[in-house]
C-alpha cells in the first residue's frame, strides 16, 4: 500500500509493497460462466456429422486452496450437429490439481466423466475428459482464458488413438474487478478448435464469466 508521512515540512513516501491476494483467502478461487460455441467442419470428406456444430453451455471451475490445492469442475452443454439433430452432455470433473495465480487467476488440471446424449444415436455414450486450463488476469479489466482438452473413450473415433476428440480455446475477457482481488466479471470472445468423432471443427466462442474468491 502507498503511505505517506510529513516530517519537517517534507513528504516521505514509503515504497509500494506488492499485494498478496492469496494469503487472505480461506477457501480458494472459482470461475463460472455461460457461453456459446459455433464451429464449421474443416473436413467435408466426413459427412456423417454435418458441417456445423452449435452449442450453448454453463461451465464452472474451482480451486480449493490458497496457492496449490484441489481443483474440480462442472459443466452442462446443449446444442446440435446441423443438420443431424440435437445433443447434450454433462461434465462431472471431480479429480484435479490447481495452482492459484495473482489476483483471481489459476491453472488447473481436472478430469472426470462425461455422459453424452444425442437424438441421432440410439444410446448414451460415456467418455472421460481431461482438461488443462489457465485463466490469467492482466490488471483489473483484462483476463485471458485458455483451455485444452482430450476426451478419452472406449469408442475411440478421434484422430488421436484412444480418444473421442480434442479441443482448445483461447479467449479474451474484458470487464472489471475489485481492488481487493475478491471478485471480477466480464464478457469474453475467442477462437476455438475441436474434434467430434474424427470430424474437426474451427469456430469462435463468446459468453460472460464471473470469478470470485473468499
Amino acid at each position: 500500500m502507498l503511505s505517506a508521512a510529513i516530517y519537517a515540512n517534507e513528504i516521505y513516501v514509503a515504497p509500494e509493497e506488492p499485494v498478496d491476494f492469496a494469503k487472505d483467502r480461506r477457501y480458494g478461487v472459482a470461475s463460472a460462466g455461460f457461453g456459446f460455441r459455433f464451429g464449421r467442419s474443416t473436413d467435408h470428406g466426413i459427412p456423417q456429422y454435418g458441417g456445423y456444430d452449435v452449442q450453448a453451455g454453463v461451465d464452472a471451475r474451482g480451486l480449493y486452496g490458497k496457492r496449490v490445492g484441489y481443483a474440480f469442475g462442472l459443466g452442462f452443454h446443449f446444442g446440435g450437429i446441423v443438420p443431424q439433430g440435437v445433443d447434450f452432455s454433462v461434465d462431472v470433473l471431480p479429480v484435479g490439481l490447481g495452482i492459484a495465480l495473482p489476483r483471481l487467476g489459476f491453472v488447473s488440471l481436472v478430469g472426470g466423466v462425461r455422459p453424452y446424449f444425442a437424438s441421432f444415436q440410439p444410446y448414451a455414450l460415456f467418455s472421460f475428459p481431461v482438461e488443462l486450463r489457465a485463466e490469467i488476469d492482466f490488471g483489473r479489466r483484462v483476463r485471458v482464458i485458455a483451455a485444452a482438452e482430450l476426451d478419452f473413450s472406449t469408442v475411440g473415433q478421434g484422430r488421436i488413438p484412444g480418444t473421442d476428440g480434442f479441443s482448445g480455446i483461447l479467449a479474451l475477457r474484458y470487464g472489471k474487478a475489485d481492488r481487493g482481488g475478491q471478485w471480477g466479471r466480464g464478457r469474453y470472445v475467442g477462437l476455438g478448435f475441436w474434434e467430434f468423432r474424427g470430424v474437426p471443427y474451427v469456430g469462435f466462442v463468446l459468453g460472460t464469466q464471473a470469478t470470485f474468491a473468499n
